[in-house]
C-alpha cells in the first residue's frame, strides 16, 4: 500500500511540474506574420476638458492638430510590416493626398515595440520596450510620400513574438500622424 501511495504521489508531482513547465512556455498564436495599420492625423491630448461627448465623456473643443502645417488633404496613409525571418521584417509605407504645406517636407516614421521569446540564451524573456525606433523616411512630392525597406528588430533572433505598440510619423520634429481608425456614422 505504501508503494502505491508513493507511486501516486510521484505521478501527481510529475504532472504538476509538467503542467507548470508547459504553462511557462511561450503562449502565442500560430499566425501573425503580417501587420497593417492606417495613419491618422495626430491631435494634441485633451488635458483641460471644456466639452462633453454625446455619450458623456470629457472632451476638448476645438481639436488641436499636433502639426498644424502638414496633414491630409483627403488622402490616406498605410503602414505594412511583414515578418521575413526571425528578427527581421520588411516594411512598406505610403502616404497619399497630403496638403500643399507638406510639399518638399521629410516625413520620418517610427515604431515602438516589445519582444517576448527565447531571446536570453535558452530562457524565455521579455525585453524592455523599444520606444520610437526609426522605421524609415521619405520626402513629400506631388502630395505623395512612400518608402520601403527592411527592419531589424533587436532583442535576439530566436523564437518569439513582437508586440507593436505604436507606429507614428513626424515632420520637422512635430508628431503629424498616428496609427488609428476612422469612425463614421452608420
Amino acid at each position: 500500500m505504501r508503494k502505491i501511495f508513493m507511486l501516486v504521489a510521484l505521478t501527481v508531482a510529475g504532472s504538476i511540474i509538467a503542467a507548470t513547465n508547459a504553462h511557462a512556455f511561450l503562449n502565442q498564436p500560430t499566425k501573425g506574420k503580417n501587420f497593417k495599420v492606417n495613419l491618422m492625423t495626430a491631435y494634441e491630448p485633451c488635458t483641460v476638458p471644456n466639452a462633453m461627448t454625446d455619450d458623456g465623456f470629457d472632451a476638448c473643443t476645438p481639436p488641436v492638430r499636433s502639426n498644424p502645417t502638414c496633414g491630409f488633404d483627403g488622402g490616406l496613409g498605410k503602414v505594412q510590416l511583414k515578418s521575413l525571418t526571425v528578427g527581421n521584417a520588411a516594411f512598406r509605407i505610403k502616404v497619399t493626398g497630403l496638403d500643399n504645406t507638406c510639399e518638399g517636407e521629410t516625413v520620418n516614421f517610427f515604431i515602438t515595440f516589445r519582444k517576448t521569446g527565447v531571446h536570453c540564451g535558452l530562457a524565455e524573456c521579455t525585453m524592455v520596450t523599444v520606444v520610437g525606433q526609426p522605421l524609415g523616411s521619405c520626402s513629400v512630392q506631388n502630395s505623395l510620400c512612400s518608402t520601403a525597406g527592411s527592419l531589424f528588430l533587436p532583442g535576439g533572433a530566436d523564437q518569439g513574438q513582437v508586440e507593436i505598440l505604436e507606429v507614428y510619423a513626424e515632420v520637422n520634429g512635430a508628431r503629424t500622424f498616428n496609427m488609428g481608425l476612422i469612425t463614421k456614422r452608420p
